[in-house]
């Protein structure tokens, strides 16, 4: 929502190079998901795409030292 409707930078960590990958992954279709039903152009949606970076494991959450909000979220009570 950040990267499409307030259209700001987003980063994105996880220790999981495989939970990152999946989370794209949602994003993408759900930004298919809006072009198709005509809520938003292909171009909106990858302009908010584009607004995602992924932060380099070797960096960690170091790289997100600088940002205005960080939102924690975990998948499981384990975690």
């Amino acid at each position: 929502m950040s990267a499409l409707r307030a259209k700001v930078p987003v980063l994105v960590y996880d220790r999981s190079a495989t939970q990152i990958t999946k989370g794209l992954a949602l994003v993408d279709k759900l930004l298919a998901k809006d072009v198709t039903k005509g809520k938003i152009t292909n171009e909106e949606a990858k302009e908010a795409r584009d607004r995602i970076t992924v932060v380099k494991d070797d960096v960690g959450v170091k790289g997100l030292r600088d940002v205005d909000l960080v939102i924690e979220a975990c998948s499981s009570p384990s975690d």
